[in-house]
């Protein structure tokens, strides 16, 4: 069904895209151009690092809590970010971006975003009735979400420890040891990615996770992580404050 006209970035759009970011895959935005197929030697792929990247994550799942921040890839039109705190009920997180404002909030069983209207415009139904009332009203509370729906789906690495670290492990890229470095006053272990991305996590301890850097069609997008298992709240809305999409939409 045709949605109301919306000139800036749809929801579903522009979480797609952050979710790569948010989980340390890089993408180039432009599109290669097509070329005759020729046959090539299989590369060998190094593994070396495979390993250490299992172990972080496993520390990364371990964690009670632990604070995400990442930057889009500078040589994108419109380089996105966001800033998300993971606490042991609950996560807060914000992502920004030319034509793009939102933050969620969860308490571990219901999710709460609060965005401009015109985002949820990219939402909206042409059938809905009063749809102007209604973007007004959807604009100036915290909004209910079901993220079993599929126009809210992608927002579960958001609001969910374990869908966030699930997408991590859902990657097949293999990483080979690369080094050391000392990053934000951490020694860690590198690991490069086949996929041009890379890894730096602790050389000693729980090796978890410090900073990852995509493979962007420029500088690469970049994610540090830390505040490791340090209690976080997130400040929930007060019912006053909240009204649920379903309910509004459903005429």
């Amino acid at each position: 069904m045709r949605k109301l006209p919306y000139s800036g970035v749809p929801l579903t759009a522009a979480v797609a895209v952050v979710a790569l970011l948010a989980t340390g895959c890089g993408s180039d935005s432009k599109t290669p151009a097509p070329k005759t197929p020729t046959v090539v030697a299989t590369p060998s792929v190094d593994t070396s690092g495979d390993a250490a990247y299992a172990k972080a994550l496993d520390a990364l799942s371990a964690s009670t809590a632990f604070h995400a921040l990442a930057q889009g890839d500078a040589g994108t039109a419109n380089p996105l970010k966001f800033d998300i705190h993971f606490g042991e009920t609950g996560s807060e997180a914000t992502v920004q971006g030319t034509g793009l404002n939102l933050t969620l909030v969860s308490d571990g069983t219901n999710v709460y975003m609060k965005a401009p209207a015109a985002l949820w415009a990219s939402n909206l139904d042409s059938s809905v009735k009063n749809p102007a009332a209604k973007l007004a009203l959807l604009s100036s509370k915290w909004v209910k979400i079901d993220t079993t729906l599929d126009a809210f789906s992608s927002y579960d690495i958001f609001t969910s420890k374990d869908k966030y670290i699930a997408k991590l492990k859902s990657q097949t890229t293999h990483y080979g040891l690369a080094g050391s470095q000392k990053v934000n006053g951490v020694s860690t272990t590198v690991l490069k990615g086949n996929n041009g991305s890379t890894w730096y996590v602790e050389s000693t301890g729980k090796g978890r996770p410090v900073k990852t850097t995509g493979a962007g069609a420029t500088t690469g997008g970049s994610t540090t992580i830390d505040q490791y298992d340090v209690p976080f709240t997130p400040p929930l809305p007060s019912a006053s404050q909240v009204v649920d999409y379903k309910t509004v939409t459903a005429s």
